[in-house]
């Protein structure tokens, strides 16, 4: 009788432990996956906050690139002391961005400036090369989406390019820019690529190409005011 008493006992013991062992495991398990629920929902949001500021930071850069006197001033007759005040002075002066170069239709640089604050910290002043090559994916995606119907030939006197008086030259385009996140030096920099483009259409590029602005601005002091 207690031999039969011990067979039974041996598995309800068994029984009770792994019992046991699975009232511990799932709550484990359950609150792993809410953890992961939690942590993917967090990621969604830091990511749409950044396409959001992003987005914000590349429609600011419009009033510098949507606009007819840069493309008098930059393309059809370079022009330093407007690029300097009106570019790199105001560009930087007004927004968080500490690095300044345009680059013209062949992509060879015009005009650059960089903020003393910024100076020596990333990486020397002297070297916007630097920067043009961190941001060669993103200029060669802004030459991909570049579309600037109803151009005309350049005068035969090597003056502006007007604009035709057809439908397709009415209306302020949309911001042609492309950006991303990169580490200049040993900093988090937003690179930001923007097509020069005319707004009224009283000036045009006049080659087929026409110049494009590269920001670099820092993430520091940035990304946390914005989400706050």
């Amino acid at each position: 009788m207690r031999y039969i008493h011990f067979k039974l006992v041996g598995p309800a013991i068994v029984g009770i432990v792994i019992l046991i062992a699975a009232l511990a495991t799932v709550p484990y398990f359950g609150a792993r996956q809410i953890d992961l629920e939690t942590r993917e929902r967090q990621e969604k949001l830091v990511e749409s906050n950044i396409a959001l500021w992003i987005s914000d930071i590349e429609f600011s850069l419009t009033s510098w690139t949507i606009w007819d006197e840069s493309i008098e001033k930059l393309d059809n007759s370079f022009d330093f002391e407007w690029a300097d005040r009106n570019i790199g002075a105001s560009l930087i002066g007004t927004t968080r961005t500490r690095i300044a170069t345009v680059i013209d239709g062949d992509d060879k640089i015009l005009y650059t400036r960089t903020d003393p604050s910024v100076s020596g910290r990333a990486f020397p002043a002297d070297e916007p090369e630097r920067v043009l090559h961190e941001a060669a994916p993103l200029i060669a995606a802004v030459r991909d989406r570049e579309r600037m119907p109803g151009r005309s030939a350049v005068p035969a006197d090597g003056g502006a390019s007007q604009a035709r008086p057809d439908e397709s030259t009415f209306g302020i385009p949309q911001a042609v820019s492309a950006s991303r996140i990169d580490i200049l030096g040993n900093e988090a920099f937003l690179l930001t690529a923007s097509l020069f483009q005319p707004d009224f259409g009283t000036f045009r590029p006049r080659g087929p190409r026409a110049p494009i602005l590269v920001a670099a601005m820092p993430i520091e002091g940035s990304l946390d005011q914005f989400f706050g």
